[in-house]
């Protein structure tokens, strides 16, 4: 799918399911974000940004699948370097057309590829810089935000939230008209550590998406952890230490969470 494509989905399916409505903003001689809208007396300042797979990556599992070998591929659902870039450059965009930030900032990533949901969660982890951890005696892992480094602290001054999309089946297109489809997965992600967060908190855009919100501090009510501490994010011996006095918890280590994909090219034995 190209982004005008997406860009005419996008907007049909907040119309007509959120009624919210997405206006272009026009082009200048500067770099200028994707969309702007209004909701009662707030305003919003949304810069898309698409993330697909890599095109090496699927020609050479195509090559691989063709020859009749079995792809395997492990994926750590871990902050990477490379959507700290996408977002960091979003986050550009939508500082350079408001510094004055009169509008709510809003990075929007939305996620395509064979499986969409791996590069949904690395950005929520990038923006987030969660990790997984378990303790003795729990049942079930735990999540922590802001574990790692993250585009939310690095930003926290620049970027109110974050807006995740995908699809949760391949959509087929005719044409650049195809009509909003309700098949669209979205979140709200909230910038916690914003100077913002608690406004943004009880805008009228959260409270349009209340169903699809992403927020650390709800979060941590319902069990989640939250290293809301000084400490350097590379000496993480430090931060589990933090996390085990903040909670009372005696045993804690890191339980990174992977992605695993097997394929394999079928013959069609039909005659």
């Amino acid at each position: 799918m190209n982004e005008g494509q997406f860009k005419h989905l996008a907007k049909g399916f907040f119309k007509e399911f959120r009624d919210i409505d997405l206006r272009d903003i026009p082009q200048q001689d500067q770099r200028t974000p994707d969309f702007e809208t209004s909701i009662g007396i707030e305003r919003y300042t949304l810069e898309l940004k698409i993330k697909d797979d890599d095109p090496k990556d699927i020609q050479n599992r195509e090559e691989l699948l063709k020859k009749g070998e079995i792809v395997k591929t492990t994926t750590l659902l871990s902050p990477r370097n490379t959507l700290s870039g996408i977002i960091e450059d979003g986050v550009n965009q939508l500082n350079e057309f408001d510094p004055s930030r009169n509008s709510f900032q809003i990075v929007w990533l939305h996620c395509e590829g064979q499986n969409p949901s791996i590069h949904w969660e690395r950005f929520h982890a990038t923006l987030y810089g969660t990790e997984t951890l378990v303790s003795r005696g729990c049942g079930s892992m735990l999540w922590c935000y802001y574990y790692y480094d993250s585009s939310f602290f690095r930003y926290r001054e620049k970027l109110d939230g974050a807006l995740l999309t995908k699809f949760e089946n391949e959509l087929v297109l005719n044409d650049a008209t195809a009509e909003a489809s309700e098949g669209m997965e979205v979140q709200l992600c909230i910038n916690s550590l914003s100077s913002r967060a608690d406004l943004f908190r009880r805008s009228e855009l959260a409270k349009k998406l209340s169903q699809a919100l992403c927020d650390p501090i709800s979060e941590e009510s319902r069990g989640a952890l939250i290293a809301d501490c000084d400490f350097d994010r590379k000496i993480p011996i430090e931060i589990i230490k933090y996390l085990k006095t903040k909670y009372k918890i005696s045993h804690l280590q890191v339980m990174p969470v992977n992605n695993i994909n097997v394929s394999a090219k079928l013959e069609d034995d039909r005659l």
